[in-house]
């Protein structure tokens, strides 16, 4: 999910001294480490594995 609206964030960014541009990147960049954690807490990041060639499926 990338974030493209900034208005539900702007109480929280725009005190900071960020063109529009490193806002919306330190917006997603934050949406992005909530996802990875969120994923590992409930387990999604189990779902990545890489395989052995002789692995069967």
């Amino acid at each position: 999910m990338k974030i493209t609206d900034l208005e539900p964030y702007r109480p929280h960014i725009d005190n900071f001294d960020l063109t529009e541009e490193q806002k919306l990147e330190l917006v997603n960049a934050i949406v992005h480490i909530a996802q990875v954690v969120l994923d590992r807490k409930l387990g999604q990041a189990a779902i990545i594995k890489t395989y052995d060639s002789d692995d069967n499926f």
